[in-house]
């Protein structure tokens, strides 16, 4: 039958003698078989690794106290995240926020709930204070929506300045359209109540 893996006494006696001192990796070595088929026979035969070899075999690889990682980057360190933007430690052990925000409230305070620190000019690379604005979600995905940022500066002001201007004739249709559906209501009540008696 595949997948089967049959075991010889000699290749059983082995694994008895070596399994509670010695890895699967190299116990597979010895015996011919994988360190998978190794372990799963270890398990119907119920052996067990010793603890004291467990033990020592961990603290060749766990970290002494005092231990410092080869990648520790020290405080200020930059890098850039997924999206591009700068990321600046602030704190161990691997504590990063990013720099635009870190440089707005240097100078403004902490950042209101709801609000976003943006890039004037779009550009992440380009962090100084005269480059970032605060503004709303909503406000920034107009402002700098992905249709627009590849557009020269003036025609995106121009697209944003029609966007504008679209939602204010839109909610004013909407208030015009309000009316006219009320006064409708009301003209349709006067006709079925019939026309008001006068004295």
């Amino acid at each position: 039958m595949a997948g089967v893996v049959t075991w010889t006494e000699e290749q059983t006696f082995l694994l008895c003698n070596l399994y509670h001192n010695h890895t699967n990796a190299e116990i597979s070595l010895i015996v011919g078989h994988t360190s998978e088929a190794v372990r799963y026979k270890a398990k119907t035969l119920r052996l067990k690794k010793d603890n004291e070899w467990l033990l020592s075999k961990c603290s060749k690889t766990t970290f002494k106290k005092g231990h410092v990682p080869a990648n520790k980057v020290e405080l200020g360190h930059e890098r850039k995240d997924k999206d591009g933007y700068w990321l600046v430690k602030v704190a161990e052990p691997n504590v990063f926020k990013h720099k635009h925000r870190v440089l707005w409230e240097q100078h403004y305070g902490p950042i209101p709930k709801g609000l976003v620190v943006s890039f004037i000019d779009g550009n992440p690379d380009n962090i100084c204070i005269e480059n970032l604005c605060i503004e709303t979600k909503k406000d920034k995905f107009f402002r700098c929506g992905c249709l627009h940022t590849t557009l020269p500066p003036e025609i995106r002001e121009l697209v944003l300045l029609k966007g504008k201007l679209k939602r204010q004739i839109n909610k004013l249709e909407n208030k015009e359209n309000g009316k006219k559906d009320r006064n409708k209501r009301n003209r349709k009540t006067e006709t079925d109540e019939g026309p008001a008696m006068g004295i």
